[in-house]
């Protein structure tokens, strides 16, 4: 299974089909003709809400049967979310990875609006029904709600990170100090080569596709020339393949709930 390019719930998102891949990974958890999945992945991230959704389909699917990643390009933030939830992460030598954090971006046109000459009448509810318009300032109130949503948003995805991780922190899970010091370090929204990922746990191993289909038939005990390797190709549900055997700030707003990207 491929996910690839922005992960998103719309309708209009490219590469990648949110609902038809939640549809595909329920089908495999459901099909006793298949034994496990492999999901390859190449996806700057995406949706806070879709990535965390992704994330949690995978996880159950890989309580049934065992889910392996394989990273080509790129796997970061939400992306690097859906990855931990499956038993194994690999990576191709060149491939990055992390990206641990969430982001809200709101533009600022107002140096733009008044060189056309431009003026927008508002007319609201309530003082924050037009939070982030780019065209006035943000006040401080706006600017500590939207702080509280980031850090929310990221204190989700730094504790499902290390619970699926837990040697990221050792044995220092435990220990303030010791988080406090992987979100300033390895948490902190950078991004890591296949062997720092290694190094710093992130991932398992570095290896190709194929090395992946190696260690898939290594965990379900047969030999390499018995796995049978079915495609699936996205926008397609599995059942048919084995049958038988920001344009505005509310876009941008909409990819907090995007803030992974």
């Amino acid at each position: 299974m491929d996910i690839s390019g922005v992960i998103s719930a719309g309708k209009k998102a490219r590469g990648y089909n949110h609902y038809k891949f939640l549809e595909e990974l329920y089908d495999i958890k459901e099909n006793d003709k298949v034994a496990g999945a492999i999901i390859r992945i190449n996806s700057p991230g995406g949706s806070a809400g879709a990535s965390s959704e992704l994330a949690r389909e995978i996880e159950n699917l890989n309580k049934e049967k065992p889910v392996l990643v394989s990273i080509s390009d790129m796997c970061c933030s939400g992306g690097y979310m859906a990855a931990v939830a499956a038993r194994e992460i690999w990576t191709s030598p060149m491939a990055l990875v992390g990206s641990i954090g969430v982001i809200i971006q709101a533009p600022d046109a107002q140096k733009l609006v008044e060189k056309i000459g431009l003026k927008m009448r508002v007319i609201k509810s309530s003082d924050m029904k037009d939070i982030g318009s780019p065209f006035r300032d943000m006040t401080e109130a706006e600017r500590e709600l939207f702080q509280e949503l980031i850090n929310e948003g990221y204190e989700d995805f730094f504790e499902y990170v290390i619970a699926k991780r837990p040697q990221v922190l050792g044995e220092s899970a435990d220990d303030t100090d010791a988080r406090n010091k992987i979100k300033e370090t390895i948490a902190s929204g950078a991004i890591f080569t296949a062997k720092q990922a290694l190094k710093h746990h992130l991932t398992d191993k570095i290896g190709t596709y194929f090395e992946v289909t190696n260690r898939m038939a290594q965990i379900l005990e047969i030999k390499r020339e018995k796995l049978q390797l079915e495609y699936v190709k996205q926008g397609s549900f599995l059942s048919r393949h084995l049958n038988g055997l920001s344009s505005g700030f509310a876009e941008s707003l909409e990819n907090y709930f995007y803030g992974m990207k």
